[in-house]
């Protein structure tokens, strides 16, 4: 692999600057999760994101899908900008609340993507909310197209996250994050809590799904053979800085 740089201008995603800092439990300080960390993501491009446990991968994935704050920096999604020191107007938060409908995320632990309460098929179908033209016969069927291309049976609609392996649930999680046909997903660790063989499973669905869509891809791991098989370049990441940028020779 050899370095190589990017025009943050073409990028379909574009982390500039980001850090966050966390009240440490073990001192009256703060913890530096996250320290000037900027990466770009082009469209249809699949970027991974490597480092040990603890550096702040997921801190930082959280940061980019909004479901934290950074105290520093900007991200920029299919050309619009949340930066940390800017306030938005109601209407601003609107349009970027649809933006980011294109931006999905695949957690490591994939029962975080369901309510228990509710069925598979209902957490499934949630992604279509905002989506025109889907009325509740369109929506089922489309669920079950979905849960049929992961490799999951159209009858596990009815089912509960905790019915359901961790492969298989795992396989649910990817129909949940396709079904409006996002532009960019978030790989945050996805098969590390598998076997061996479920994960395999999983990475090659996830292969076939990049081959068929023209979606981007942001992979995050501590697997540097699992990143390398997968991404075409890549990003070292340690104690909340990024370190370096990698691009395969071999892709």
């Amino acid at each position: 692999m050899t370095n190589q740089a990017l025009d943050s201008a073409e990028a379909l995603l574009s982390v500039q600057g980001v850090s966050k800092t966390y009240p440490d439990p073990h001192s009256k300080g703060e913890f530096q999760a996250l320290s000037n960390a900027s990466i770009d993501v082009m469209p249809g491009e699949c970027v991974g994101l490597i480092g040990p446990s603890g550096c702040g991968k997921s801190t930082l994935a959280r940061i980019i899908a909004r479901l934290e704050k950074a105290d520093q920096g900007s991200v920029t999604f299919c050309g619009q900008t949340v930066a940390a020191d800017k306030k938005l107007s109601l209407e601003a938060k609107r349009n970027l609340r649809k933006t980011w409908l294109g931006m999905q995320m695949i957690f490591q632990n994939p029962e975080a993507s369901f309510s228990p309460s509710m069925s598979i098929g209902d957490g499934i179908r949630e992604g279509l909310v905002y989506q025109e033209g889907y009325d509740r016969k369109s929506a089922k069927k489309r669920v079950s197209e979905l849960l049929e291309a992961v490799g999951l049976p159209a009858s596990y609609a009815s089912k509960r996250c905790f019915e359901l392996s961790g492969g298989e649930c795992q396989r649910a999680a990817i129909a949940r994050a396709i079904i409006a046909s996002p532009r960019l997903l978030i790989c945050d660790e996805p098969t590390s809590a598998l076997d061996v063989t479920v994960q395999a499973r999983i990475m090659e669905l996830l292969k076939e799904l990049r081959k068929e869509t023209n979606t981007a891809f942001l992979f995050i791991t501590h697997n540097m053979p699992l990143m390398s098989e997968f991404c075409t370049r890549a990003y070292t990441m340690r104690a909340g800085t990024i370190e370096a940028e990698l691009i395969s020779d071999s892709k």
